[in-house]
């Protein structure tokens, strides 16, 4: 090196890195190998003529070691691992330190170079072949390459060179898991080796684990209820239990056992929300929210809770207690904008449009397009259909799925407004976007069938049968514009019989299996299935239908009082109306 050159900050670090961990004899290398900052050598000849020969320098092996450890180290600061690992796996040849084979070793674990980590890990275990790590490391790459007999000796190895006791070895080889030490390989080696060890608690929590990440849910359940056996107060035992059990598909035992934690004093509000989700996995939706209500008690902000049980309140008919969570998200502004808009639902289950649409107005991020979609059913409902249409027609357009869902907003509002030829035209610009989708194809065949275009309407009906045949809603209603148009009688009703076998007590499959029999001419049997109808659902159509098989079978003052509690509650609905004027009651 330069004789004048006083050592730098970083060379000096490097140094002090380089030799933590080393040997004496390579720090002592390389202090001899700088010259003292600020100390003037000078020279013992002057170049010239008659300068002595100087033969070529070879390094020996130490310096052959020094050269490559301070390589690898630069190279380490550089974040280059793999040109690291090449300096160490030289390095290690030369001299008979282990630390540089066991930096070898875990640099070749950092890349995952699994056939350095072993060349690495044999050399570490002759210069050291008491150590137990080194057994452990070699264990996990014999795994990772699928050799059972090696791991199992390797891993044995080390239990029995451990310097503490068995439960801790355990816990050391339990961390292979989260090295990618999972399969059904891994699986028989710890179980062999919770054989050996048949007292130890610890061996089957391995096995336990081992055989979850491979699967094996009643094999990690026996294995948790072992180490459970073996040390009932062990909470970890008990939670590995839970967590098998959840795998095998049993939510409801979980619980008991969680439960049973709890009441042994064995857990905290973490248990409790732990309970909660699996009740609520379970099914148990009433013990779910008692859950959540005493986690609240002592994290009365928890988020996540307040979220699930907002909406688990919501589910089970409780709205002022998930109103309550739900402005609570609100004021700590988690969950917000979902928590504005079930908020704004919730008030429109009330009745209160004006709240409803408060919150829904204030709705963002994600949810915003949803929010506007209630917001003009709404104002639709209060009679401001243009009003409603033009907050339509201000919604962003980029994605093909939102428009299509706008678009048959859109049509059932032009639809309820009886403006059928704009609602075709919406129905139509909506599937431009989504062809195919059933809903603006149901909503379109509906809009055909008022308008008399009944062929067309039938073929929209036909295609949606044709992807989903057993679609009752389809069935019902390709059914019923057959039959009310009085085309293709026997199909007809063959087609609403299928849909009354599926949903035997819905009010509108009701009334079109009456009036497919009353246009079969089978008045008497058309009766029954229009009175039941009219009872579940007091419909304009349904009435109007109802009192038109009274007038036939001469029941004019049933078929009368019927047709004025309808005219009462719908003054102007067209089939009530068509009827009256073709019948002039």
């Amino acid at each position: 090196m330069s004789h004048n050159r006083t050592t730098s900050p970083e060379f000096a670090r490097l140094v002090h890195r380089l030799s933590v961990g080393l040997t004496g004899w390579i720090w002592l290398v390389l202090a001899a190998g700088c010259a003292t900052p600020g100390v003037t050598v000078d020279p013992v000849w002057e170049a010239g003529p008659h300068a002595p020969e100087v033969s070529v320098w070879e390094p020996d092996p130490r310096s052959e070691a020094i050269i490559h450890v301070l390589a690898a180290e630069i190279a380490v600061q550089r974040g280059n691992h793999d040109l690291a690992l090449e300096h160490y796996l030289e390095a290690m040849q030369y001299g008979d330190d282990a630390r540089i084979a066991e930096r070898a070793v875990r640099l070749a674990f950092l890349v995952e170079d699994d056939a350095k980590a072993y060349r690495a890990a044999e050399r570490w275990l002759d210069l050291a072949p008491g150590h137990p790590e080194v057994h452990q490391l070699l264990g996990v790459v014999a795994l990772r390459s699928g050799d059972v007999e090696e791991a199992y000796h390797h891993l044995s190895a080390f239990l029995d060179r451990w310097h503490g006791d068995a439960e801790d070895a355990f816990s050391q080889i339990g961390l292979l898991l989260d090295h990618g030490v999972t399969g059904p390989r891994a699986v028989e080696v710890f179980r062999r080796l919770a054989a050996d060890y048949a007292d130890v608690p610890e061996a089957y929590l391995v096995l336990s684990r081992a055989a979850l990440a491979d699967g094996k849910s009643e094999e990690a359940l026996e294995a948790a209820e072992r180490a459970v056996a073996l040390a009932p107060g062990r909470r970890d035992a008990q939670v590995a239990t839970v967590r098998a059990l959840v795998q095998a598909g049993r939510p409801g035992e979980a619980a008991d056992r969680v439960e049973g934690m709890l009441a042994a004093g064995h857990g905290g509000w973490q248990l409790q929300r732990t309970l909660a989700h699996l009740l609520l996995q379970a099914g148990e939706d009433a013990r779910a929210l008692a859950a959540f209500r005493a986690v609240l008690v002592d994290e009365p902000d928890d988020a996540d809770v307040l979220h699930a049980a907002a909406v688990l309140a919501e589910d089970l008919g409780e709205p002022e207690q998930a109103r309550e969570w739900l402005e609570r998200l609100v004021e700590i502004r988690d969950y917000e904008n979902e928590a504005r808009f079930r908020l704004g639902r919730l008030a429109e289950e009330d009745g209160d449009h004006a709240a409803a649409l408060g919150w829904y107005g204030s709705v963002r991020g994600r949810l915003r397009g949803d929010a506007q979609l209630r917001m003009a059913l709404l104002e639709t409902q209060q009679g401001e259909a243009d009003a409603a249409l033009g907050r339509l027609s201000r919604l962003p357009g980029d994605d093909p799925r939102f428009r299509a869902r706008v678009a048959v907003i859109e049509g059932f509002i032009l639809r309820e407004e009886r403006r059928y030829e704009e609602a075709v035209l919406a129905y139509t610009r909506g599937l431009e976007s989504a062809p195919g989708d059933y809903d603006l194809l149901y909503g379109r065949a509906l809009t055909l069938a008022s308008l008399g275009e009944i062929r067309r309407a039938v073929a929209d009906l036909e295609r949606l049968l044709e992807e989903s045949p057993d679609d009752v809603h389809a069935l019902n209603a390709l059914g019923y514009t057959l039959a009310d148009a009085g085309m293709r009688l026997e199909e007809a009703y063959g087609l609403i019989r299928r849909a009354l076998e599926m949903e035997p007590e819905h009010p509108a499959i009701l009334d079109s299996m009456g009036w497919v029999l009353f246009r079969q001419g089978r008045v008497d049997e058309a009766l029954p299935y229009l009175e039941r109808a009219y009872a579940k659902e007091p419909d304009a159509e349904i009435g109007a239908h109802l009192g038109e098989v009274y007038w036939e079978l001469g029941d004019r003052e049933a078929a009368r009082r019927v047709w004025e509690e309808v005219r009462e509650r719908h003054p102007g609905h067209p089939v009530l109306l068509e009827t009256l004027e073709r019948l002039d009651p």
